[in-house]
């Protein structure tokens, strides 16, 4: 009995793990944040009026200009090929 009990006592550990992860990993943003995010999504080039047609995607490259600005403010440089360390480490 105690060895059918196991598999499903871990199991169902896992599955609350995993749960408890998502739901922590979902934080309620305020309007304020909402607002602001949209602000940077259309300085970024994003129109939600026109976007019908290219949706997702315009939106996603959108997003990916908000994160190449956010990275550059931060100072985070971007990988580059193994072909250009390579040439520097000459």
């Amino acid at each position: 009995m105690h060895r059918l009990m196991l598999p499903a006592f871990v199991v169902a550990l896992a599955c609350s793990a995993s749960i408890s992860a998502l739901a922590q990993s979902d934080a309620r943003l305020t309007r304020a944040q909402v607002r602001a995010q949209l602000v940077e999504l259309q300085r970024a080039g994003w129109d939600p009026r026109w976007d019908n047609w290219t949706y997702p995607a315009g939106l996603q490259r959108a997003q990916a200009r908000v994160d190449a600005r956010r990275d550059a403010v931060a100072g985070v440089s971007q990988p580059s090929s193994s072909n250009d360390s390579a040439a520097g480490s000459r």
